[in-house]
């Protein structure tokens, strides 16, 4: 019989008590660098989630692996609705629409993917919890977790493309 323990893992000093989102806006006004940072703590984040998928799928039956697998996770938990809330809330993406309000529509399709990947990260999550010590199980997660960063990352990299758009848009005026 299959045992259903609950992992636990909760966040540790290397954390960071501050976030990248409090870091950012302590900086001031200067939007498009406060966008950088938020995407390379983002992309921090997802390399070492990467890592830990490889080693989860290497040796899925390694507790010390799913309990980083899942760390990460939480951390990217509390990471992500904090970035997309400061993108939503004005952030970069105002400062890019003042320039080229030609690219709203765009933006509105990148900010409508906010929810479901909030949604599927928190069910992610939870199926790591609930994972007990099924190899198989988390093998499985791995590859699901892995196919959510892939999608992610893409968002990301849509964001930075309509952000750099914005802000080499020739107007045409000289």
């Amino acid at each position: 019989m299959q045992s259903r323990r609950r992992l636990s893992a909760q966040p540790t000093a290397d954390d960071g008590a501050r976030s990248a989102l409090t870091t950012a806006n302590s900086a001031g006004g200067n939007y498009r660098h406060e966008f950088e940072v938020q995407h390379q703590h983002l992309g921090a984040v997802l390399d070492s989630l990467a890592a830990s998928l490889g080693t989860v799928a290497e040796r899925p039956d390694d507790v010390g692996t799913r309990v980083e697998m899942l760390r990460l996770l939480r951390k990217l938990e509390h990471l992500l609705p904090e970035h997309f809330e400061y993108e939503e809330a004005g952030g970069y993406l105002a400062e890019a629409l003042a320039v080229a309000p030609q690219l709203t529509r765009r933006a509105q399709r990148l900010r409508n993917e906010h929810s479901w990947f909030v949604t599927k990260l928190a069910a992610l999550a939870n199926r790591a919890r609930d994972a007990g010590e099924s190899p198989g199980s988390w093998k499985a997660l791995a590859a699901g977790v892995r196919k959510f960063t892939y999608e992610l990352r893409n968002h990301e990299l849509k964001e930075n493309s309509l952000v750099q758009d914005a802000f080499t848009y020739d107007t045409g005026g000289g």
